[in-house]
């Protein structure tokens, strides 16, 4: 055996152990795959690239909030496509040599390239005539030197006949070499120049492909998938268990989608496993046959002659270099093989932790729904509680209305704080947008604000009720409504005791409350007012007769309705807690220029004002004609006092 075959075929087992799963005899290799072509690469690098960047962006656009996981399938992605392109270029070198190119389906009408193509053969039979006539040429020119003169006519005649034809082959040579290297630095006529070309600008659309060093990348704009997801970011801040509903419907959504873009590049993943087992095979049964044919020549060379040895130590040699070229394109593309299974690996256990996250965010969306329904349905509840209570155990309409109107702030507090608790997730942002939001309400509506506070000083203890009559900013009326932010008055006109309404509403804000002019109401409970009366007698008249008299006839009147406004100072004192004189009327006389004048103060119902001041006059005007020794003085007639009126 010769040792360099030997040598050889140690090489080549070893090299098969680490590049195949196991050998076999030539007999027993299934036939070959179809050829690699070179539309197969470019496909198969346009399909790494299409895939690289889903997974990017699936990287990008994932909730699982885990930097390793991130880290590892971003590298094994760029790793991946990296090796596609050590492949494609590694393969186009191998399709070059191959001498099967020019003859491959698609490669037709493709102008070869030096050593692999018709065209250099053709341009190295034209330099080799240009040789051949060259020669000639030298050769007549030392047969022209020794010949005669009858001789060298005819050779002089030849060489000028060859000197036509160097030209027109040296013509020919220059064409053909133009034509070779205009195809070689194009790249796009011959088959390596073609594909190289076409790698190249798949290269250029894809930057990462290139075996750059990271710190390049990153300050060129590259994004750094190493990077943990930056705090505040939504990656790393939602949590479900503490998410509001209207985050977790939004995540929920988010994660369905999510689901479905994995699901489809998990199995776009799988495709291009499956083109990728396609585009080794082919090499892997080459590397076979290889190993299959050197094991042969060794075994044989036994029985064979020192020229068959030499043959197969030649053919060994030649393997040797086809493998070289076979194992160069098969490390990379069997890498990313393995570069691809590992981000298969990552992208399953990036769809299974999501849809973990998808589970828990829709569990925790029904149980916040369902809380968030059993809440409102309980305020609901109790608030038809309230009100049954209110109208079954409180009689007074007006306090009734009261509690009623408190039910539903109450109610309509409690239902928007609930829902705000359900909805909301950052409640320290929250907090925040309410301070802010807080100051412009308290500024846009500070107006609105003082007339609900001023509300609930008008209904207390001491405050209005709806019939009271009142005088605000000169105005004077019955309340006939209070609202939150409101009061409503029916308007009054005339002098006091003759009022009558208008048929107009007045509405004043709450509000007026705290403004300096001042807000006249009648006394809790009471329903009188004070009148008074003055007449003027002759100064000649018995002064205790008239005292007598006068204020026999004003306690005439007073007697008919004494009970009533006795009652109503009863309800005032237990009122206001405070001990009063019973009101009764209070008669005086006294001496002036024109007489001995009488007035006479007493309280009258204000609904019955009017009559009850006719009647005092009437019964005033009886006691002086009943005595002659009372006798009006000039101009003294009964009359209201103006003051009092």
């Amino acid at each position: 055996m010769n040792p360099a075959s030997g040598v050889q075929r140690s090489v080549v087992s070893i090299l098969l152990l680490v590049f195949l799963p196991c050998t076999g005899r030539a007999e027993s290799l299934p036939p070959p795959p179809t050829a690699v072509r070179p539309g197969d690469v470019i496909a198969h690098l346009a399909r790494t690239i299409s895939w690289y960047r889903h997974v990017d962006a699936l990287i990008d656009a994932t909730y699982v909030n885990d930097p390793v996981l991130h880290q590892s399938t971003h590298t094994a992605a760029v790793k991946a496509l990296q090796l596609a392109f050590d492949f494609a270029r590694t393969e186009s070198l191998l399709l070059a040599a191959s001498p099967q190119a020019e003859s491959q389906p698609g490669n037709a009408g493709a102008a070869p390239v030096p050593g692999s193509g018709s065209m250099y053969q053709a341009l190295q039979r034209a330099s080799e005539r240009v040789a051949g006539i060259q020669a000639r040429m030298a050769e007549l020119e030392t047969a022209r030197a020794l010949a005669t003169a009858a001789a060298r006519d005819r050779l002089t005649a030849q060489r000028g006949e060859l000197q036509a034809q160097l030209n027109l082959a040296e013509e020919v040579r220059r064409t053909l070499q133009s034509v070779t290297e205009f195809s070689g630095n194009s790249g796009g006529g011959g088959l390596s120049g073609q594909l190289a070309a076409q790698i190249s600008q798949l290269e250029a659309l894809a930057p990462e492909a290139r075996h750059a060093d990271p710190k390049a990348l990153a300050t060129a704009g590259a994004p750094d998938k190493t990077a943990a997801p930056a705090p505040g970011s939504q990656a790393s801040l939602y949590q479900p268990e503490s998410a509001g509903l209207v985050t977790l419907l939004t995540e929920f959504i988010s994660l369905s989608g999510s689901d479905t873009k994995t699901a489809a590049i998990i199995g776009e993943t799988e495709s291009l496993l499956a083109q990728t087992e396609a585009l080794r095979n082919p090499l892997t049964t080459e590397i076979r046959s290889s190993i299959a044919r050197s094991e042969e020549l060794t075994n044989d060379s036994a029985t064979d002659t020192v020229r068959q040895l030499n043959a197969d130590q030649h053919e060994i040699e030649h393997l040797t270099a086809r493998f070289r070229q076979l194992s160069a394109a098969l490390v990379p593309i069997r890498e990313q093989q393995i570069m691809m299974a590992t981000t298969r690996t990552n992208l399953n256990e990036i769809h299974s932790v999501a849809a973990r996250l998808r589970r828990d965010t829709t569990r925790y969306l029904l149980l916040r729904s369902a809380t968030l329904g059993s809440a409102v349905l309980l305020l609901l509840a109790l608030s038809a509680v309230w009100r049954k209570a209110t109208f079954r155990y409180i009689r007074d309409v007006r306090r009734r209305r009261q509690f009623m109107l408190l039910r539903r702030v109450v109610v309509v507090m409690a239902v928007t704080v609930v829902t705000a608790l359900g909805f909301i997730s950052d409640f320290g942002s929250l907090a925040t947008y309410a301070g802010f939001l807080t100051a412009g309400i308290a500024v846009a509506l500070q107006n609105v604000i003082l007339a609900v506070v001023a509300y609930f000083f008008l209904i207390g203890r001491y405050g209005v009720r709806i019939g009271d009559r009142v005088t605000i900013s000169g105005v004077t009326g019955n309340v006939i409504d209070i609202g939150l932010v409101r009061i409503y008055l029916m308007e009054f006109a005339g002098l006091p005791g003759e009022m009558h309404p208008t048929g107009r509403i007045v509405v004043f804000s709450n509000a007026v409350l705290f403004q300096p002019s001042a807000l006249f109401k009648q006394m809790p409970g009471a329903d009188f007012i004070w009148r008074s009366v003055i007449l003027t007698l002759q100064a000649d008249a018995p002064l205790e007769l008239a005292r007598a008299s006068l204020t026999a006839a004003v306690d005439s009147v007073w007697e008919k309705y004494r009970a009533a406004i006795e009652q109503q100072h009863a309800a005032l004192e237990r009122s206001v807690d405070l001990q009063m004189s019973v009101p009764h009327p209070d008669a005086r006389l006294r001496y002036s220029d024109s007489g001995l004048e009488f007035v006479a103060h007493y309280p009258a119902e204000m609904q019955h004002a009017a009559t009850t001041d006719d009647a005092v006059m009437k019964a005033l005007y009886d006691a002086i004609a009943a005595d002659p020794r009372l006798q009006l003085a000039a101009g003294g007639a009964p009359r209201l006092n103006p003051a009092s009126a």
